[in-house]
């Protein structure tokens, strides 16, 4: 199955200094609904997070979701229970008229704190992980203009329209055993497309036959995109969840 992930064309950035600050000198929602989502069926898509004008609405989101959202951090940076994977919700916020798009992270921030009673702070851990830089022959990448990106993903295939390369690093922290943080120095955006063999897919006495043939992620990475993958030790500052309850407050 290829996963579609859209990618909003404006980071939201939440201020460090939230973290030590109460709910009340947060901004917030002019109304919002926070329930546990529905149990999945076959036929449901997964995971939804948009915004409207005036309104953001997350459908079948985890906590750590929001949490990435609300803290502008990514997956690896939150260390807590695992049913912060697991558990799902879905949010409807209103904002309040005028209310600019950058306080959105600092209302969910709030929002956190009041409905899941969130509770938190920051560390800095050194990690083993993938530094992505730029082959010796130079990148292979197609300029893209305009914002936003979307970015599919399968079982060793991964196509790209207007994403940023640090956007690649956060999915490529998917693919690989490290997570991978972007050092290439390249900015704006492009277009791509890479193809790769993962492990397990081919090879004899495997029980499922590859999709494809083709070379490891390291390989694909340098001959199609022209980008490697540098394995080293890097201070990674990490959210540690130190409380937070299943069940959201009533709304």
């Amino acid at each position: 199955m290829i996963r579609t992930i859209v990618f909003a064309g404006v980071a939201l950035i939440a201020s460090c200094a939230a973290l030590g600050q109460s709910a009340s000198a947060l901004p917030e929602f002019e109304v919002a609904s926070v329930r546990s989502a529905r149990p999945l069926t076959g036929n449901d898509i997964g995971v939804s997070m948009g915004r409207s004008p005036g309104r953001v609405t997350y459908t079948n989101v985890t906590l750590k979701n929001v949490i990435m959202t609300a803290y502008g951090v990514k997956a690896y940076q939150i260390s807590g229970p695992d049913w912060l994977n697991n558990e799902r919700y879905d949010i409807v916020a209103k904002l309040p008229d005028g209310a600019p798009k950058d306080q959105i992270p600092l209302m969910l921030q709030r929002l956190l704190l009041e409905r899941f009673r969130l509770s938190l702070h920051r560390e800095k851990k050194e990690l083993s992980v993938y530094a992505l830089m730029i082959g010796k022959d130079g990148p292979k990448l197609q300029k893209a203009d305009g914002g936003g990106g979307t970015l599919r993903r399968g079982r060793g295939h991964l196509e790209a329209q207007m994403m940023s390369i640090s956007g690649l690093a956060n999915a490529l922290s998917g693919v690989v055993d490290r997570v991978v943080l972007d050092m290439t120095e390249l900015k704006g955006r492009y277009n791509f497309s890479l193809e790769w063999t993962e492990e397990g897919e081919a090879g004899a006495g495997s029980d499922n036959p590859p999709l494809r043939s083709g070379p490891a992620i390291f390989t694909a990475l340098q001959e199609q995109l022209g980008l490697k993958l540098q394995a080293r030790k890097a201070l990674v500052e990490i959210i540690i969840i130190d409380r937070a309850q299943k069940v959201p407050t009533d709304n």
